[in-house]
């Protein structure tokens, strides 16, 4: 009847009611009323068809189904790229062993290199942080995942120690881009639900930390320890092509010249380092991540050398203790 009424009145070119007018004035019952202004004027005029009408609906629903399907399938292939990523970190804990076989390695070299290892990309991932604000986050992610595939297309090849380390080194360098903008785009793109958007973004990580080892220790059985990185060049390379297809013109949340690049990475980090509350998150990270992270590196070595236990079985233990840490920590 209200829209009768509205409709009619749209008709005689007589003002809607003023009470109406003034509950509508402000917020959303004001762009509601609006709708329904507009609707009884283009319904009288009959100029121009209902844009809440049947067929609108449909559209508007399937623009809806749209928008939640590309939204589900970003968020999944983030997930997948996250696990990924992890992949590549656990699977040197699971070849340890048959690193420091190949190259006679001490526990104290490996404690050493594992340690340079960590500080690259965790050094690295505070610039990127900063980069990462500026330029279109999926296409650096994008382009982070080409560089993995080819720096890991090189472990088939090298046969000197050195390349070894160097290439490791550079692939933790390259990694370190991922986590600053993957969290990022989370936190930009789903703001009213990080909570829930973080627990399956960690889930993906879980389920990478879970499965590395297996391919791992699987696949260095049959073609050899470097040529496991080799087969983690193509699931690369199509989370690359996948991350740029969904990257679309993402804006920058900051477009500043580079003259204050400098100055608002220093200006920012300095508050990272003085919050008080921000102290205490890192200090509960660092220390989770030096438990789980020394055990997961030499648990593997321990149990080949001092428990007997061949390298697939190593690996499937440090399986097993990945299923066990989330639930720990």
């Amino acid at each position: 009847m209200f829209l009768i009424f509205t409709k009619r009145c749209a008709e005689s070119g007589r003002s809607a009611p003023r009470i109406a007018t003034r509950i509508g004035s402000r917020g959303p019952a004001s762009s509601w009323w609006r709708g329904v202004s507009a609707f009884a004027r283009i319904h009288s005029k009959g100029k121009r068809r209902h844009p809440t009408g049947t067929e609108g609906l449909g559209d508007s629903l399937k623009d809806k189904n749209n928008m939640r399907e590309n939204s589900s399938g970003n968020l999944s292939l983030i997930m997948a790229s996250h696990g990924l990523v992890h992949i590549l970190f656990i699977s040197l804990a699971a070849l340890l062993p048959l690193i420091r076989l190949e190259f006679g390695l001490s526990y104290t070299q490996i404690g050493v290199f594992t340690f340079a290892l960590s500080v690259i990309a965790a050094v690295a991932s505070i610039p990127m942080g900063f980069i990462s604000d500026r330029v279109n986050k999926l296409r650096l992610i994008s382009s982070m995942f080409f560089l993995v595939a080819i720096v890991a297309s090189f472990f088939v090849v090298v046969r000197s120690l050195t390349f070894v380390l160097l290439l490791l080194s550079f692939l933790w360098l390259c990694l370190s881009v991922f986590h600053p903008s993957s969290m990022a785009y989370l936190s930009s793109r789903y703001p009213s639900k990080r909570g829930e958007i973080f627990g399956l973004y960690e889930l993906g990580a879980s389920l990478g930390m879970i499965v590395a080892p297996v391919i791992a220790v699987w696949v260095a059985s049959i073609w050899g320890w470097k040529s496991v990185y080799g087969v983690y060049v193509l699931p690369a390379i199509f989370v690359a092509l996948g991350t740029y297809r969904i990257a679309g013109r993402e804006v920058p949340s900051h477009q500043n010249g580079q003259s204050r690049l400098r100055e608002e990475f220093l200006h920012g980090l300095k508050g990272i380092l003085v919050h008080r509350r921000l102290k205490f998150i890192y200090l509960v990270s660092g220390l989770s991540a030096v438990i789980y992270g020394g055990v997961s590196l030499y648990l593997p070595i321990s149990m080949v050398d001092v428990h007997g236990f061949d390298v697939p079985q190593a690996g499937y233990i440090l399986t097993l203790f990945s299923l066990e840490a989330p639930w720990v920590g």
